[in-house]
């Protein structure tokens, strides 16, 4: 089914008459059901498929399923329903949202917008999870408990740095300010000793 919706809406793309549809009918009022939008796109094309879709069937009112904040990304107040199921089971479409999600990053749409409170891999979400955790339930009453209470806090705080840390732009950008730091330490102590030298 989806191959066969695949092409009938590439057809109408491109402006077939096939399936008795008029060479204008993107001009004409319509509603347009998408299930899943995002899938198979790229990330990019996920950020772009909305747009692209109003922009080309001008009189079209779509309604689009999606689990991506990169198509909800750029979206204006208005434009999104949140669904979620009752006490009963039952779907329900929230509120629509108030205010546009116009130059969001997309940690900030998962959080705020998704209900994804750490948007990292599992094993991180947890660490940082139990890292809340201990911290909220306070100090321990006795001495010694409190030393295991920290203790383990300050193995979590390693794991979720560790994790978050281990590569991609932020390692780099760490690195970076490292290298930055070492040459500026250097470059103050060379001073220092200049100075104590001429003094």
């Amino acid at each position: 089914m989806d191959a066969l919706l695949g092409l009938k809406i590439a057809d109408f793309y491109h402006g077939s008459d096939w399936n008795g549809f008029q060479r204008d009918w993107k001009d004409q009022p319509a509603i347009i059901l998408i299930d899943e939008i995002e899938n198979h796109l790229h990330p990019l094309w996920q950020r772009r498929v909305i747009p692209a879709l109003v922009e080309d069937f001008p009189n079209a009112q779509i309604f689009a399923a999606t689990h991506s904040p990169f198509v909800v990304g750029g979206l204006k107040a208005g434009q999104v329903h949140r669904l979620y199921r009752n006490q009963d089971g039952i779907l329900n479409a929230g509120q629509p949202n108030e205010e546009g999600i116009i130059g969001w990053t997309m940690d900030e749409i998962l959080r705020g917008f998704m209900g994804v409170d750490d948007p990292t891999d599992d094993a991180t979400a947890r660490h940082a999870a139990e890292l809340r955790r201990l911290r909220d339930k306070g100090p321990e009453d006795t001495g010694e408990a409190e030393e295991r209470r920290q203790a383990r806090m300050g193995e979590f705080r390693r794991l979720v740095d560790r994790d978050l840390l281990a590569g991609g732009a932020m390692a780099a950008q760490r690195k970076l300010f490292e290298q930055q730091f070492a040459e500026a330490l250097e470059k103050y102590r060379s001073e220092q000793k200049l100075n104590q030298e001429n003094g």
